[in-house]
């Protein structure tokens, strides 16, 4: 695979601008399927660009590690998925860069860090009293870091809230996933709104997992019913 220096790729005979919007990358290990999941938002432009997903293990030496070579009319709005399969063990830093048909640099993502390293399973007794804390855990209407979904089970709609003192800094990003680990409603709305609510009605019966990350950071993974 073609190895890049990202300082050559930057700065070697292209034009970069100053960025005025942003690329929100965001990526998880998911050690069940052993996968980086991976997405992020393109930008508007008054020129056609695509984009380049680069991958590193040590943020000097960087590898292509997914380019779609078809130049469009991109927004915000267009987002991007990407499970890597072929990532570093241990660390791994990725950057998304987006640029025109000339090669020149439109917009430039901040460096995204995830670690593959596999955890040493626990003990069965270990094992036994966490999955004792997790049911305890699950009855509580209470999600990580004050945020809450509800109702659950859901028909129509979904409403997600977030009940934390602190002011939110970045894009809440919202992913549902079916049982299968498919993708199946992304949404993303801005740090000003502390509910929102996502149509589910299109959904067939069944369990669903909803994400939210915001600023790469993973806030709630949680199950819930749609009826």
């Amino acid at each position: 695979m073609k190895r890049i220096v990202l300082i050559s790729l930057i700065y070697s005979g292209m034009v970069l601008s100053s960025f005025s919007q942003k690329v929100e990358l965001t990526a998880v290990y998911d050690g069940n399927n052993a996968i980086v999941k991976l997405n992020w938002n393109m930008v508007m432009s008054n020129s056609k660009t695509s984009y380049l997903l680069l991958r590193s293990a040590d943020g000097i030496a960087w590898t292509e590690a997914a380019r779609d070579r078809m130049l469009r009319n991109y927004t915000e709005d267009d987002i991007f998925f990407f499970n890597d399969k072929h990532y570093f063990p241990g660390k791994n830093l990725y950057r998304i860069r987006i640029y025109d048909g000339n090669n020149n640099t439109i917009a430039l993502s901040p460096i995204v860090a995830v670690n593959t390293q596999i955890i040493k399973p626990a003990s069965p007794v270990t094992a036994v009293k966490e999955n004792n804390k997790q049911s305890q855990r699950n009855t509580i209407p209470k999600s990580n870091n004050d945020w809450v979904i509800y109702p659950n089970p859901a028909k129509d709609f979904l409403k997600l809230a977030y009940k934390g003192s602190a002011d939110l800094k970045g894009v809440v990003n919202v992913q549902i996933q079916d049982a299968s680990g498919r993708v199946v409603i992304n949404y993303r709305s801005g740090s000003m709104y502390r509910t929102i609510e996502i149509s589910i009605s299109n959904l067939q019966k069944g369990a669903y997992f909803i994400r939210v990350t915001v600023l790469n950071e993973l806030m709630m993974s949680q199950k819930f019913i749609k009826q």
